[in-house]
């Protein structure tokens, strides 16, 4: 569950990152 939990989270971080990276281009 732990495990899941990361990625789910790491998964959301790379969205958050990656949108705006795709707005500003």
């Amino acid at each position: 569950l732990p495990f899941q939990v990361v990625k789910k989270s790491n998964i959301s971080v790379n969205l958050e990152l990656e949108l705006p990276l795709k707005n500003s281009v």
